[in-house]
């Protein structure tokens, strides 16, 4: 019996079963997050492992016999990797597709508001012990400080939550690899100063404070992160772009250092805002309707 996770090796190499790479690839990284694998291998195997005919805990399930019988026995992950791929598009409501080439990230939103609304779901009803948080592992919340053009004194704040911090990729034409072939480079650093840099509002802004209507790119805007740092930081690159009228995948290559610190970008005190990269996904391919997903 496996008792403890560090028994349990680094799970990678899930089979694909026919356009799954978006799938396994987001596996391979949940199941070496440490809290995560500490919870199903340990509380959920000793609390909620033998309530039996409970629909909610279906998928919860699926992921526990996901993690043990590939440490135990590679071979016999296909079927359990089956029935947690039906049951998971079966809870999409259409989002996704079998065997159709899908986004990692619409994946891992799905799984985790399943795990987020199951929760809420068997609180209320009192079916099962108190339910462990695994949205919190990932929460992290931004505050937006939206500024009045006449009056600097009239800020509006906004607060975001969610399990993930998005990152829009920008274009940037000064930093070039290779003329030839355009290939463009920049750090996650960067990727973050461009993010938390006050910017101007596009949009027309009425001031709440003063009633009065101002055109686009007049207000100002800065986002920070607020309250607790997420145990575990997820960072997604977005790397959507338009040419031409259409819509393209931005190429630059993003350097991702080994550790990372947020205290700059944080408003206020903050207690541990340092992280250590241990796993990331990478889609390959020059364009969002096909490629391949690939875990590290």
């Amino acid at each position: 019996m496996i008792t403890d996770f560090d028994l349990i090796p680094f799970i990678s190499g899930f089979p694909n079963l026919g356009n799954t790479c978006y799938l396994n690839s987001i596996l391979q990284c949940l199941s070496n997050s440490k809290p995560l694998t500490d919870f199903f291998i340990n509380e959920f195997r000793d609390s909620y492992l033998d309530i039996e005919n409970i629909e909610r805990l279906k998928l919860y399930n699926l992921f526990y016999q996901l993690l043990i019988q590939h440490s135990i026995n590679g071979n016999r992950i296909r079927p359990i990797l089956s029935n947690f791929v039906s049951e998971l598009i079966n809870l999409s409501s259409g989002l996704l597709v079998i065997y159709r080439q899908e986004d990692c990230m619409e994946f891992l939103d799905i799984l985790l508001n399943y795990f987020n609304t199951s929760r809420t779901y068997l609180a209320q009803r009192q079916i099962t012990p108190e339910v462990f948080d695994i949205i919190s592992l990932f929460k992290l919340r931004l505050k937006s400080n939206r500024c009045c053009p006449s009056n600097p004194q009239h800020v509006v704040e906004r607060y975001n939550d969610d399990y993930c911090l998005k990152l829009p990729v920008v274009l940037n034409e000064n930093k070039v690899i290779n003329i030839l072939q355009r290939k463009y480079f920049q750090t996650l650093e960067e990727c973050l100063e461009n993010f938390f840099k006050p910017s101007t509002i596009d949009d027309d802004y009425t001031c709440e404070h003063c009633n009065v209507k101002y055109a686009s790119a007049s207000a100002s805007e800065q986002i920070f992160l607020h309250d607790k740092e997420p145990e575990i930081l997820i960072i997604q690159l977005i790397r959507t772009g338009f040419a031409t009228g259409r819509q393209t995948k931005i190429s630059t290559r993003i350097t991702i250092p080994d550790t990372l610190s947020l205290a700059d970008y944080y408003a206020g005190e903050v207690i541990n805002p340092f992280y250590e990269l241990f796993a990331f996904t990478n889609h390959i391919g020059s364009t969002f309707q096909g490629g391949h997903y690939i875990g590290n």
